[in-house]
């Protein structure tokens, strides 16, 4: 049976499953029905009807539930048929009535397959979304997740949504268990080809204990590889800026009034508003002018009125303050440490903090623009790795902030902190020149790129993984049927010689004796064929490209790695085959599996192999 409160679309249904039928039958089949006078069977009013599913009776059970449910913002007959059973719908999502209803209509061993937002399914970390999905994973024993978040605008152009699929079956336990994640990502053709490439790097295995653990882990699961777990875990274990900022929408409610540092957004004006005096006083900043570290001062408006829909956080306009914008730039989150006085629309918010912690506001300046921040907003957050580039206040706090004494080097940290002070103080004479380079500003932001990782003290290797996230996943995320994201392209020979770099140093760490030999033996558009080969002396060549025509067995290879799945599914194979002291490694064509933090994946995931 299948139900719809509209009956344009259960038509249109009808209409498509008895286009399906016939493209089941042959022609002569279709002759001898119309012979027999024999016509299409008949759905409107008995297997597809017009209803509301909140109607229907919670006794009618089936084997299999599929739909799609509406994503609209709250409906009152929802949110009435969940309150009245004590059910949850968190932010008002409709979607959420829908699969509690759906799972009541399932049988002991009834199976469920629904199309639902992704968002607050599974990225949004609010306490009640959080709440929400806990309980889903105990009424419903989930299979798998297929999180389309990065397909988005490959599905439809102008989807304001990620999507996600659920499948799983009645649950009548409360114990904890597994189930797959599946995480495919854009990649080019798909217009064509329709087809949904699955790698074994987008493969997961999930515990509900895990999820019960940590609520970003949908969110971490994404992107996040192995080595970037450690990396995250380390961050995330530090002092956060939620300990030492509160927010100016609590303070206001009679919260956090102990805090020295408060945030808050600027105005939101409103011709018919009511009068704010700062506003009419103060000179103002148009968001459209930030710049990262130093506000340029030159690009101060005249106050342009006075009305105002809400006053926003006045103290914000004036004494230190660090300034930051809820938009992300390419490769970083954006603010500016500033002192003169000035307004701001609610697109800029504001940390005030005292006299006293000028030092440390310019430090965290420079800690917001850096690639680090970046990178743990972009796994951390719910909207910049999942749907769109922006920050909001709440997650802003969960970045760290940890003070040189919470770090493992504090003298280290405390020298690269009096060098980003300084850093900053020279931003703002630098910026503010009436002549500028176009090449300052990068320049300041690197160097600040360089001191936070000492401020951290991060290694090398952790250094790279930072890198390859900012330059290659970023900006390849979500991308439209006509883009070319950098994931995509084709490595070149100093990329193949940078992966074997770091994968032959990540092997040799685990090597008592001898080195390893790395050499690209065989490439054509699609596939890369890597041999690596144990040496007994450190003299032998580290690194070799062959031209080795493999011919047959090459395409032998290819075809073995293109494993099918039911529907449209495509699995993207990453091979490794061992022989002796050689392994060979049959590798995609594509820069996403050659980035040094590849090399550091494909790394662990050989150690692990020969030691298990």
């Amino acid at each position: 049976t299948g139900l719809d409160i509209d009956p344009s679309a259960v038509r249109v249904a009808i209409f498509s499953l008895h286009i399906a039928l016939l493209e089941e039958v042959t022609p002569p089949d279709i002759q001898k029905l119309l012979a027999d006078r024999k016509i299409l069977p008949t759905l409107w009013g008995r297997t597809l009807r017009k209803a509301d599913f909140f109607q229907e009776d919670e006794a009618s059970r089936y084997d299999v539930v599929i739909g799609n449910p509406p994503w609209r913002g709250s409906d009152k007959d929802v949110a009435q048929w969940c309150r009245e059973r004590g059910l949850p719908v968190p932010d008002k999502q409709t979607a959420w009535g829908f699969v509690w209803k759906a799972i009541r209509h399932l049988k002991e061993d009834g199976k469920l397959a629904l199309l639902l937002p992704a968002m607050p399914f599974l990225h949004t970390h609010s306490k009640g979304a959080v709440a929400a999905r806990s309980r889903l994973l105990q009424d419903l024993r989930v299979r798998c997740i297929v999180n389309y978040a990065d397909l988005r605008r490959q599905l439809f152009a102008k989807a304001t949504q990620p999507t996600a699929l659920f499948m799983g079956e009645s649950n009548r336990s409360d114990a904890p268990y597994r189930f797959d994640y599946w995480v495919p990502k854009a990649a080019p053709g798909f217009a064509a080809t329709r087809l949904f490439a699955i790698s074994d790097a987008d493969k997961r295995q999930l515990d509900t204990m895990w999820l019960a653990e940590d609520p970003l882990l949908f969110n971490k699961r994404l992107w996040m590889t192995g080595p970037e777990d450690k990396l995250f875990h380390f961050l995330d274990g530090l002092p956060a800026l939620r300990t030492t900022v509160a927010q100016f929408k609590d303070t206001s409610k009679g919260r956090n009034t102990n805090f020295p540092w408060i945030i808050g957004q600027g105005f939101q004006p409103d011709k018919r508003g009511h009068r704010s005096d700062a506003v009419a006083a103060l000179p103002h900043f148009p968001a459209a002018a930030f710049q990262e570290l130093a506000p340029q001062l030159r690009t101060l408006e005249p106050s342009g009125g006075s009305l105002v829909r809400r006053d926003g956080f006045e103290r914000g306009f004036q004494g230190p303050r660090v300034l930051i914008t809820q938009g992300v730039g390419r490769d970083r989150l954006r603010a500016a440490y500033a002192e003169t006085p000035f307004t701001f629309h609610a697109a800029i918010q504001a940390i005030v903090v005292p006299e006293s912690d000028t030092a440390r506001a310019k430090v965290l300046t420079a800690m917001l623009n850096s690639k680090l921040m970046f990178w743990f907003a972009f796994h951390a957050t719910a909207s910049i790795g999942s749907e769109r580039p922006k920050v909001h206040q709440d997650q802003l706090l969960d970045l760290p902030f940890p003070a040189p004494a919470d770090l493992p080097g504090e003298q280290r940290a405390q020298s690269a902190a009096a060098r980003l002070v300084a850093l900053v103080d020279e931003a703002a004479e630098r910026l503010n020149a009436d002549i500028l380079s176009p090449d300052l500003l990068p320049e300041l932001l690197g160097r600040v790129d360089g001191l936070v990782y000492d401020y951290f003290g991060l290694t090398k290797q952790e250094i790279l993984l930072v890198e390859d996230t900012v330059k290659y996943v970023a900006p390849s995320m979500q991308p439209t049927s006509s883009s070319s994201a950098p994931i995509w392209q084709h490595p070149k020979k100093r990329d193949r010689r940078a992966y074997a770099s770091v994968l032959r140093s990540g092997l040799v760490e685990w090597i008592e004796e001898g080195s390893v030999n790395v050499a690209v033996i065989a490439r054509n558009e699609d596939l890369t064929v890597v041999r690596l080969r144990l040496c007994a002396t450190v003299d032998r060549v580290a690194y070799e490209e062959q031209d080795l025509a493999l011919g047959e067995a090459l395409a032998t290879v290819a075809e073995a790695m293109d494993n099918t799945l039911p529907g449209n599914l495509h699995r993207l194979g990453n091979l490794r085959v061992y022989a002796g002291d050689d392994l060979y490694m049959v590798k995609p064509n594509r820069m996403r599996f050659w980035t040094r933090s590849a090399a550091r994946v494909d790394a662990e995931q050989i150690v692990v192999d020969l030691w298990h």
